[in-house]
């Protein structure tokens, strides 16, 4: 089975977590912060990023590690995906060969640069086909599969850690379908789950001045006639949450190749 479908799904996951910052009040019950965090998600209309992910498994024939580390800068006026910047560099590694990937969208159209190999798209940055307006009709529901009266909570210094714990295939599909990503990876060509013979997740957040700053997504699966599981480790950390993000677009966009989105 291939795993883009649920490495994907883990990324939405947590960039849709990190667009939870916010400040609304400082109070010290657990619970309290944490529905405070939720019901501030959509206070900033801009975030500074730093994302890793890890992929460790494959079958038992072939095993393979990739690891990808992403810096991503987002800025949305007033909620309206129109006026949507992103800035995203990233290097990716697949067992031991690095690729470095730019992407920059402004106006209406996303420029990509993978190994200097450099091309322009038009999209739509309103349509709810996109990946930005599927992240932000998230965010106001994400939080729905969350129960922090189940969650381990502990103080690590100034803040306050949450962790998910999903022990089941059936706990992680449940998971999803509250996040409202299960029918997605139900219905792809991978057959996500109905290929998997079990799955655990775990999610980790950290809270610190009435901001998320940290999170954490684990998920071990394990596929039906494989003896070799896949874990994929995903992490963000907010960079001074509540700050202002400048955008700068990269300096050589006159150089890139209009290129057709179903190419």
């Amino acid at each position: 089975m291939k795993i883009r479908t649920i490495l994907a799904a883990l990324i939405v996951v947590v960039l849709t977590l990190s667009a939870c910052s916010g400040i609304k009040k400082n109070n010290d019950d657990p619970a309290q912060l944490f529905k405070d965090a939720v019901a501030n998600s959509e206070v900033l209309e801009s975030k500074n990023l730093e994302m890793t992910v890890k992929v460790e498994g494959g079958s038992s024939e072939m095993s393979m590690t990739s690891d990808m580390k992403i810096n991503l800068k987002i800025a949305i006026e007033n909620k309206d995906l129109s006026t949507l910047s992103l800035l995203a560099n990233a290097t990716v590694k697949i067992s031991g060969l690095g690729v470095d990937v730019g992407v920059y969208v402004k106006d209406g159209m996303m420029y990509t640069n993978v190994l200097g190999m450099k091309t322009k798209t038009k999209i739509d940055q309103t349509s709810q086909d996109n990946p930005f307006a599927q992240f932000n009709g998230l965010t106001g529901s994400v939080f729905n599969g969350f129960d922090v009266s189940k969650a381990a909570i502990e103080k690590q210094g100034k803040a306050t850690v949450y962790t998910f714990t999903f022990s089941t295939l059936e706990e992680v599909k449940q998971f999803y379908d509250n996040l409202g990503l299960l029918s997605t990876l139900t219905n792809s060509s991978d057959s996500t789950f109905d290929s998997l013979q079990d799955a655990s997740a775990s999610v980790v957040v950290s809270v610190e001045n009435s901001y998320l700053t940290s999170i954490t997504v684990t998920m071990n699966s394990l596929v039906k006639g494989e003896s070799v599981p896949v874990v994929t480790a995903l992490g963000i950390n907010v960079i001074d949450p509540g700050k202002s993000v400048t955008i700068s677009a990269p300096t050589d966009l006159d150089s890139y190749t209009e290129s057709n989105p179903q190419d």
